[in-house]
């Protein structure tokens, strides 16, 4: 016999948050069906806001905590998207499970929760096939399907909030106080490196001056810093232009298509999201080795097409994948020979340390590297006009949420 997870009425606490200032939740209902256990909660909000909703149990000492985001994961309607009409109703089905008894969850709180969209939640899902369609999630465990999904890898963009505001942290080799960053804001970036997938879904085909290959689940390879972005010839010249972009460069088509300034990280924020909170070599504070390379990334492969997809190893503890390994990722920054930030080296065919003269910073390191090279502020640098299959890039944007709400 299946079994539903359902809530008496009778012990039914109702709550409406606001998360940041902006929209008020109010006149939150919910009711169940008995026979199938599907629930509809009903609220209205004073103005248009992203709109989450969670259950929470007493857990005996009047402590409410969350069933879990992944209890929730058939939840539709208005909710996890930017909701602009108010009296709007969301409506639920808990999952069922036939290896647990049939069981009613009694001193249940329903929470409604706001967010601004100037303070949107930790995750956002853009939709490459209808970009209209942006999913917000308060967690990977509030996906309707895991993360690591292949939709998620080819027809989605699903980008992960740093929480950066105010943060001062060291940068570069751990132990050394020399290079204090401190990030202005928080930031989102992709929980993925770029893929052929979804690189074919913008409605783009070459990638540099070569044709992309048919497995959409790997990165996307051959990827020129000034194909992306543009040439100083053109104006474009990072940090002196800003976030400019030469008009219908690749990431001009990104920002029309999925309605935010998305752009390359700063070698800052590529690090800080690299390291996750930690200070340490490498983000799970092992050392340096072979057998920790092994289950960390791609390297010491002879060919691009030699890696499994995206997302093959587990991800830092912010949830994202191959920021080891992988694809060399393009940074905004030029590179800098005098930066104390680790390891300096150059990317050429042969693996040959040299000067760099007008280079732009790639950070994680390539599919073909040496496993000592798998850690946290490595560096490498090549000319910004040159590419080879190592050269790849995920994208990061404002924590601001494009007011989109299909």
């Amino acid at each position: 016999m299946k079994s539903a997870f359902r809530i008496a009425a009778s012990c039914c606490c109702l709550a409406a948050v606001s998360v940041a200032a902006g929209a008020t939740v109010s006149g939150v209902g919910f009711s169940q069906d008995p026979q199938t256990g599907r629930a509809t909660i009903t609220y209205s909000i004073d103005e248009p806001a992203i709109i989450t909703v969670d259950v929470r149990t007493n857990r005996g000492d009047g402590v409410y905590a969350s069933i879990g985001a992944d209890k929730l994961r058939l939840i539709s309607g208005e909710v996890n998207k930017f909701v602009t009409n108010v009296n709007s109703s969301v409506s639920a089905s808990w999952p069922l499970n036939s290896s647990m008894p049939e069981q009613t969850i009694g001193a249940a709180r329903v929470v409604v929760s706001a967010w601004s969209t100037n303070a949107p939640p930790d995750y956002m899902a853009i939709n490459l096939i209808d970009t209209d369609v942006v999913r917000y999630y308060v967690s990977a465990d509030a996906f309707p399907v895991p993360v690591t999904s292949d939709m998620y890898k080819t027809e989605w963009l699903v980008m992960r909030r740093i929480p950066a505001t105010g943060v001062r942290w060291h940068m570069g080799y751990p132990n050394q106080n020399d290079h204090v960053v401190t990030l202005s804001e928080d930031y989102y970036i992709g929980i993925y490196e770029f893929t052929v997938g979804q690189w074919l879904r913008c409605g783009l085909v070459k990638i540099s001056d070569t044709y992309v290959f048919a497995n959409e689940l790997l990165p996307a390879s051959s990827t020129k810093y000034e194909f992306l972005r543009g040439t100083v010839g053109e104006g474009i010249n990072w940090p002196a232009t800003g976030h400019n972009v030469l008009a219908d460069s690749p990431i001009d088509v990104f920002r029309t298509k999925f309605g935010m300034e998305v752009d390359l990280p700063t070698e800052a924020q590529w690090e800080y999201a690299c390291r996750a909170g930690t200070g340490t070599e490498t983000y799970n504070g092992c050392a340096n080795s072979e057998s920790l390379a092994a289950t960390n990334g791609w390297y010491g492969l002879k060919s691009w097409n030699q890696m499994g997809s995206v997302g093959h190893f587990a991800p830092n503890p912010w949830g994202l994948y191959d920021m080891y390994g992988g694809m060399l990722e393009w940074c905004l920054d030029w590179y800098d020979a005098n930066a104390d930030l680790g390891q300096l080296e150059t990317t050429d065919p042969k693996g040959v340390t040299s000067s760099p003269v007008d280079k732009r910073v790639q950070r994680s390191s390539g599919w073909n590297d040496v496993y000592t090279r798998l850690y946290s502020n490595f560096r490498a640098n090549l000319a910004p006009g040159t590419a080879y299959a190592t050269c790849g890039f995920r994208l990061v944007a404002p924590c601001r949420a494009p007011l989109k709400a299909k």
